[in-house]
């Protein structure tokens, strides 16, 4: 299975497409926006972590499943 989730956080963790996570059904007020936008920032870091390139970071389900539960805690609802 491909697992697309770490490059959905990637780009929600850009300032550029922050103006147009409505195209993507994302409709939250600017500071729920502040907060995942923040939050996502922080976890593209954990999902970077010590890698010196992005091909070097760890694809292991534990990993994956260590970002998904961060992105979930996100208090923005």
């Amino acid at each position: 299975m491909i697992n697309f989730f770490d490059q959905f956080i990637m780009l929600l963790s850009t300032d550029w497409f922050k103006p147009h996570w409505g195209v993507i059904g994302i409709n939250l007020d600017e500071a729920a926006k502040d907060i995942v936008h923040g939050g996502c920032r922080k976890i593209v870091n954990q999902i970077i972590s010590d890698a010196e390139e992005y091909w070097l970071i760890s694809f292991s389900e534990d990993r994956h499943n260590e970002t998904r539960a961060l992105f979930e805690s996100l208090d923005h609802f």
